[in-house]
């Protein structure tokens, strides 16, 4: 069996929280958020403060420490799990916490099955929990048995989101549940529900613009079979290596050559290449496939030489002549050579042969 302190699943992970704050771990972060957002507290020290001890390491660096109103320290760890460190660290605390020499008052471990809480005026740590004063509207940590707001006195109430449990089966409290119920209700849920609807309807109008890419394709292999179009969907012959998304790797579908009269290529050199996409479905994907083929045709060491975009406003060509971006374009042929080609409007020479002697196809 799996000891909990070895599941790969709770390993920590480096989590940034929206305020942009790097975290150790998904349930510091959490804890972070929880506690600053949702209840407001201001720590004076995140990961900035160290106590010389007698423990591994010789040193040991809480992850918040807070200010109370008579100027002592609240220290805080957050941790997944009680470790033999974190064991001896709370040994360590609490006799600080018993020194009343020390600056240290109240020691705090959270961790995803509760919060164990120290003052000095008990015989051992305390389940605690948040707590947030109805009178002055500070929150606190505070022990379970005994809650009063260290800044005026007042009984303190239960954070709406810190009582029991009672879905757990063993009735334990849980920062890490509490906090993704808040989290999903205040955050990313009804961003979440609010998009949804979007993205349903998105995928309708996707798959309407799979139906009419499809048309498109099977247009331009029925109407033009001079185009020489090669079909990547069966045989994979191309590929590049991208800077974005696609898993580093990017396979058109659609391309065809452009080869120069009177010029022969030296070994396994690649003949000029129009990369060919049919896609009318307009999404991010689609913007960094065409800044990257942008780049490509820019690049006087790549043998793309031409991009044709093909959606249901027509047909858009970035090459040489338009190096920055997509003018409506059309399908040529060359009365001298006979090459069909996709060609900007401005610009229908023939790309092989350099003829002006041209004859459009396409609409």
């Amino acid at each position: 069996m799996t000891r909990e302190l070895f599941d790969p699943s709770k390993k920590p992970v480096k989590t940034i929280t929206p305020d942009g704050v790097e975290h150790d771990s998904g349930l510091e972060a959490r804890v972070w958020m929880y506690t600053t957002v949702k209840l407001g507290i201001k720590w004076t020290h995140r990961n900035s403060l160290s106590f010389i001890m007698e423990t591994y390491g010789g040193q040991y660096k809480p992850d918040y420490v807070r200010t109370m109103p008579d100027g002592s320290m609240s220290v805080v760890e957050v941790k997944g799990w009680l470790g033999d460190r974190v064991t001896h660290i709370m040994e360590l605390m609490a006799a600080k916490v018993d020194d009343p020499g020390d600056p240290v008052s109240e020691y705090s471990v959270i961790w995803s099955k509760g919060i164990e809480y120290y003052n000095g005026t008990t015989e051992d740590y305390v389940p605690g929990a948040f707590y947030v004063c109805p009178n002055c509207g500070q929150a606190w940590i505070l022990p379970k048995h005994s809650h009063d707001c260290p800044q005026c006195g007042t009984r303190c109430d239960y954070d709406l989101c810190s009582v029991n449990d009672k879905t757990r089966p063993d009735g334990k409290y849980s920062v890490n549940d509490h906090f993704n119920r808040w989290w999903k209700e205040t955050g990313w849920g009804p961003v979440w529900e609010k998009w949804l609807p979007q993205w349903i309807a998105q995928q309708e109008q996707r798959k309407k613009s799979e139906e009419l890419d499809a048309s498109y394709k099977r247009a331009l292999f029925e109407r033009y079979p001079e185009l020489n179009l090669h079909d990547q969907s069966k045989n994979r012959e191309l590929t590049f290596l991208t800077r974005f998304a696609f898993n580093g790797t990017y396979t058109p579908e659609l391309f065809y050559t452009e080869p120069r009269a009177n010029v022969q290529r030296f070994g396994t050199a690649l003949d000029p290449i129009a990369v060919v996409i049919i896609q009318d479905f307009h999404d991010n994907y689609l913007a960094a496939l065409m800044r990257q083929m942008d780049y490509f045709v820019n690049d006087l060491g790549c043998p793309v030489v031409k991009v044709v975009h093909i959606d249901h406003r027509g047909i858009h060509v970035c090459d040489k002549h338009n190096p920055l971006g997509f003018v409506d374009g059309a399908i040529y042929r060359c009365d001298k050579c006979g090459k069909e080609y996709f060609a900007p409007r401005d610009h229908r020479e023939c790309p092989c042969c350099d003829s002006a002697s041209t004859k459009k196809l396409s609409k």
